[in-house]
């Protein structure tokens, strides 16, 4: 009877990608005691980054925008020795969120959008992509696969036992870019780190042990 038991390894593959997008995330947010008021301010503001960034060549499809908003519905507080009433207060958040593709311009692009928002604009962050790790994936799934294949070999080879065909194969976990190491750049008062980042692959292969099957062996 063939032993369904063989070998089961975890391999990983990694492979160092460069950065080519910075996701700016910007707000304008605005706070008062009518509304209306605090929303057309709020959109004021970020239609201005809006604009700004368009003006710097920024394509509409790597923008989106945001809004929020909550209401302080106000209530008595005491000062010293008299009570005051303290009115309601809606709070507007508007978020434009920008890819950036011009590396060179990213710093500069991101200050002139704060210029044109006004009082109200901020950075909520900044952060990197790679914008196509489809390569890069495919290569660490390539380099995983050997590395666990490598270390079925050698785990038969201290069992005694000649390794068998794979006969599953898994992927472990999502692959994607994670940052590494940092280098830093910047443009006008907007200082941004980019860095390389690696695409991680992790698969689990599973071998069955060759003298439990009518087949040849892997080769070691």
């Amino acid at each position: 009877m063939a032993d369904p038991v063989g070998v089961t390894t975890t391999g990983t593959g990694r492979v160092a990608v460069q950065p080519d997008v910075v996701v700016a995330r910007l707000a304008a947010q605005v706070t008062g005691p009518q509304a209306a008021a605090a929303h057309h301010a709020a959109a004021r503001a970020s239609r201005g980054m809006v604009d700004a960034l368009r003006a710097r060549g920024v394509a509409r499809t790597d923008l989106r925008t945001s809004t929020s908003s909550w209401t302080d519905r106000g209530e008595e507080v005491t000062e010293g020795r008299r009570s005051v009433t303290r009115l309601p207060r809606t709070t507007v958040t508007m978020v434009v969120e920008a890819r950036l593709r011009d590396l060179a311009d990213a710093g500069e692009a991101i200050d002139a959008a704060l210029v044109a928002g006004g009082e109200p604009a901020r950075v909520e962050s900044t952060s990197w992509q790679v914008s196509d790790p489809g390569a890069a994936r495919v290569e660490a799934r390539a380099a995983a696969f050997a590395d666990a294949v490598g270390a079925a070999r050698q785990l038969a080879e201290l069992a005694g036992r000649p390794l068998g065909p794979v006969f599953e194969v898994s992927e472990a976990g999502p692959a994607g870019p994670g940052p590494v190491r940092a280098r830093a750049m910047s443009a006008a008062s907007v200082p941004l780190e980019g860095g390389e980042q690696e695409v991680v692959v992790e698969l689990v292969v599973r071998h069955g042990w060759g003298d439990a099957y009518d087949v040849a062996p892997v080769s070691r």
